[in-house]
This record gives C-alpha cells, sequence and structure tokens, in this order.
C-alpha cells in the first residue's frame, strides 16, 4: 500500500511540474505523509525531484539566460544553511506563517487581476533577495520554488523563459538539498527502491503535464502558476495552525 501511495504522489508530483514547472514538493509531501514519517520523506522528494526537473528543463534549454539564473542560484545556494538553521535551532513557524500570509495575498490578488497584470523588470538587488529567501525557505520548509516563481511571475517574460528560471534553480536546490541529505546518511536502499518504483509514475505525470502546458495561453498559465502559489501559502498557513 506505500508504494501505491507514493507513486499516485509521483504521478501528481509529475503532473504538477509539467504543468506549472514546480510544486512537486508541496505536492509528494501532502500525499507522502499518509503513509511516511517526515524524516523518511524529505530523501525520496529531492531525490526524486532531480530527474523531474533535469527531464523537465531540458525541454527549455533553448530559453535558459544565465545571466538571470546565475544570480538567484548562488543566492539561494547561499540561503539554504541560514534555512537549515532555522529549522534546526529556531522557531521556524513565525517564518511559515509570514511567507503563507505573502503567497496567499499575492496570489489572491494576482488571480483577481489576472487581465490587468502589469509586468516590471527585474532588478540586481531584488534578483539576488528572492534567490536567498527561497533557498532559506527551502532549507526550512522544502518549498525552495514558490518564492522564485512568484518573483518570476512579475517579470515581462512568456511562460517558457519563467520556467527556464525558476526551474533550474529548483532543480538546483534539489541536488543541494540531496547531497545534503547524503551527508546525513539519510540515502539507503530503501530510499533508492522507492525512487526507482515511483520515477516511472513521476514520468508519466510530467509527459501529461507538459501535454496540458503546451495548450494552455499567457494568462492560463499565470493562473495556473497563481492557483498553485495559492495553495501553497494556504498549506504553509495550516502547518502553522496544527
Amino acid at each position: 500500500m506505500t508504494d501505491v501511495v507514493l507513486a499516485i504522489g509521483a504521478l501528481l508530483a509529475g503532473l504538477t511540474v509539467g504543468l506549472a514547472g514546480f510544486g512537486d514538493a508541496l505536492v509528494l509531501t501532502a500525499v507522502g505523509l499518509q503513509v511516511l514519517a517526515p524524516q523518511a520523506l524529505t530523501p525520496l522528494v529531492v531525490a526524486l525531484g532531480v530527474p523531474l526537473y533535469l527531464m523537465s528543463s531540458w525541454r527549455l534549454r533553448g530559453a535558459l539566460r544565465a545571466r538571470r539564473l546565475a544570480p538567484l542560484t548562488v543566492a539561494g545556494i547561499a540561503g539554504i544553511p541560514a534555512g537549515l538553521w532555522l529549522l534546526e535551532r529556531a522557531d521556524p513557524e513565525p517564518v511559515r506563517l509570514a511567507v503563507g500570509l505573502l503567497l496567499t495575498v499575492h496570489a489572491t490578488r494576482g488571480l483577481a487581476r489576472l487581465r490587468a497584470h502589469r509586468a516590471s523588470e527585474a532588478t540586481t538587488g531584488g534578483t539576488v533577495a528572492v534567490g536567498a529567501a527561497g533557498g532559506v525557505l527551502g532549507g526550512l520548509a522544502g518549498l525552495s520554488g514558490v518564492l522564485v516563481a512568484a518573483w518570476c511571475a512579475q517579470r515581462p517574460w512568456s511562460p517558457d523563459e519563467q520556467r527556464a528560471v525558476y526551474q533550474p534553480y529548483v532543480l538546483v536546490m534539489h541536488a543541494a538539498a540531496l547531497a545534503g541529505c547524503a551527508t546525513a546518511g539519510l540515502l539507503d536502499s530503501d530510499v533508492g527502491r522507492r525512487v526507482v518504483l515511483a520515477l516511472p509514475a513521476a514520468g508519466a505525470g510530467l509527459w501529461l503535464g507538459l501535454r496540458l502546458y503546451d495548450r494552455v495561453d499567457a494568462v492560463g498559465f499565470r493562473r495556473v502558476v497563481l492557483s498553485l502559489l495559492l495553495a501553497s501559502g494556504l498549506v504553509l498557513l495550516a502547518r502553522t495552525m496544527v
């Protein structure tokens, strides 16, 4: 039963990444916690996320821009230790509450003004700040992609250009988290077996999600991203109330 539940979670996670370009950790965690403890689930989430984002990012290789991605990624890697520190030594609830409120308000306003969206160019300081904040949130709650996806949605970029920024970013964050799990001795034969069993379902979900993504226009894509950001914010708020 555990393997079946995890396969369903992997299918939905792949579908979400294919359609929106992020959100695998949110979906797989929500499903996987029904059968696994968080300590056993986290290595699976990041180990499965690496091939998912590799496959999805490869499709967008023509839209990759190093000058957009590099500051975010470097800052994100620098922010991960701070997130882990908060997770181990400080009370993470105020941070989760603040981020949950931010995402909920941002996504709700965005959905209400979907067709009156105003885009703006990125600044260097804002890029670094968002990248670092994403790294902190990744170490704290495993949701490194949500802030960067919200930031990309404010840029005058096409859906492909947005995904070509935050998908490689999340890939690097997952890889860094996977290295951390390996260092901590959290990668064992059970994790490997579960990844092997869940990967076909995740790949099928990714394929389906990409087919759906090809059918949505820019406004539809923004609606999908904002809806997932809203779900992420509500999940973070719910965690602080349990």
